[in-house]
Formats: structure tokens, C-alpha cells, sequence
């Protein structure tokens, strides 16, 4: 084998290895596009949630006539 045939597939491996790692490096970037949008999500809904528990009202009076609070008692 000549000079050359050993260069050319030093260089084609090289190649493909470099190959690889972009590739590798392209996916792993998606990854973490992925984790930081579902972050993203999660603290907006975090944000929203604690919106909506500031906003209502929490004084006695107010659960009284909710027709949806079990603490009560309600005959048959």
C-alpha cells in the first residue's frame, strides 16, 4: 500500500469521525432546545397557577354559597 492509500484512509476516517460528532453535537443541541422549552412551559404554568391562587378571594364568607365545596353538609 502506498503513501497515498494510507493518507486516504487516515483522511476518510477522519471523515466519518468528524461526521459523527456533528452529528452528535447537532442532537445533543436539540436536546437541550427540548429541556428548555419544557422548563419554559412548566414555569409558565407555574406562574399562572400562582396568579390564580392570588386572585381569589379567601375569606370565610366567600365558600359559603360555592356549590362545589364538599365542607359542607348537604341532606339527602
Amino acid at each position: 500500500m502506498s503513501i497515498l492509500g494510507i493518507l486516504q484512509a487516515v483522511l476518510s476516517l477522519a471523515n466519518t469521525l468528524m461526521g459523527y460528532v456533528s452529528d452528535r453535537n447537532l442532537m445533543d443541541a436539540g436536546e437541550a432546545k427540548s429541556v428548555a422549552k419544557g422548563l419554559s412551559d412548566a414555569m409558565d404554568a407555574i406562574h399562572r397557577a400562582k396568579r390564580a391562587r392570588a386572585s381569589v378571594n379567601m375569606d370565610a364568607d366567600s365558600l359559603r354559597d360555592d356549590p362545589n365545596n364538599r365542607d359542607t353538609l348537604r341532606g339527602p
